[in-house]
């Protein structure tokens, strides 16, 4: 029989002396199984309550922002890279708010790297777009301005690398982005 045991569960420690038998072995054993048993119960039930929290919190979220892009200033084009994993989102709005110096007669707004058009031709300063990846990042874009209009292209999703911004001025002035300009992609799941 042990004569001695562990601070933490009682498990039998033996000196060299003692006598070693079945019944010390069974005893551990089964404090052994127990304690497991009881650790694996409550981490399945930290991990339930933890998911049902996450599942919760998500309803709430509703909209997540992204990513925040900022445009350079001082010409009439601009771009910047954009790191969406798009299989992550049922829906990305674009949110877009220009701002500028000179007098400007329209601009477009596109995908990179194929030119694809969130706005074509555009004179608000401000515009938004909703697209529907639904999780799948080998969809073709397609998506609707905030005011009605579709857009729809042959690029896919993934190969998405970026945003374009390009101003035309008016007849025979100039026109400049400035600070300010921002492009915002927010989800929902």
């Amino acid at each position: 029989m042990a004569s001695q045991q562990t601070p933490n569960y009682k498990l039998s420690r033996w000196a060299g002396t003692d006598r070693i038998m079945m019944e010390d072995f069974n005893r551990d054993n089964a404090a052994i199984d127990a304690a497991l048993k009881g650790n694996a119960e409550a981490v399945a039930a930290e991990t339930a309550a933890r998911e049902a929290a996450d599942t919760a919190l998500g309803k709430k979220a509703g909209l997540q922002l992204i990513q925040t892009l900022t445009l350079a200033t001082g010409s009439d084009y601009a771009s910047a890279e954009i790191n969406i994993d798009w299989s992550q989102w049922a829906e990305v709005y674009v949110v877009f708010q220009l701002e500028y110096k000179g007098s400007m007669k329209s601009y477009n707004l596109y995908f990179l790297p194929n030119d694809d058009y969130l706005v074509r031709t555009a004179y608000s300063t401000h515009v938004g777009a909703v697209f529907h990846p639904l999780f799948n990042e080998n969809l073709y874009i397609e998506g609707t301005t905030f005011s009605g209009s579709a857009i729809t292209a042959g690029t896919l999703y993934k190969d998405i690398t970026g945003i374009g911004l390009s101003l035309t001025a008016s007849s025979g002035k100039t026109a400049v982005i400035s600070s300010g300009t921002t492009v915002k992609f927010y989800g929902r799941k």
